[in-house]
């Protein structure tokens, strides 16, 4: 199951989908949890929380869906908030391992804000060579998290 989320999930990225879209969308097509305006909810926090070059959407994008799986079995809000904070300390604990970093700016080299690089890194495939790794490691990891 985890590889075929994962490729789900880079083929909404190569489409219509952001980094936060595919790995949200694709978590939650896999636990049969997705619904139809998950999308359109990650749509803000790509490009490291629109184009800031904050928190990697990737990133973002597993932040939603823990919070969703989370909502499965706790019901009580303060519980659930900290059942999530843990599962996403985890979570971006062991995707900095990997990469370093869950910044945009850092996973990909550059300011992102600034309009010109971003211009030239998309006309160079820069985010199509990177960000699928990103979208391969978050989708990992939720996985082990959440079997």
């Amino acid at each position: 199951m985890i590889e075929k989320t994962i490729e789900v999930a880079k083929n909404y990225f190569k489409g219509d989908y952001i980094c936060s879209q595919s790995v949200l969308r694709a978590i939650l097509e896999a636990k049969g949890l997705y619904f139809e305006t998950a999308s359109m909810l990650a749509a803000g926090f790509g490009g490291g929380i629109s184009r800031h070059g904050e928190i990697c959407g990737s990133v973002t994008g597993v932040i939603m869906a823990i919070g969703i799986l989370h909502s499965l079995d706790v019901k009580d809000p303060i519980e659930h908030r900290k059942r999530t904070y843990k599962s996403v300390n985890d979570f971006i604990d062991k995707f900095t391992k990997i990469h370093g970093s869950t910044t945009c700016n850092k996973l990909v080299g550059f300011d992102i804000k600034n309009s010109s690089l971003r211009e030239k890194a998309n006309n160079e495939g820069l985010f199509d060579n990177l960000c699928p790794s990103f979208i391969e490691t978050a989708i990992r990891i939720i996985f082990e998290m959440f079997p």
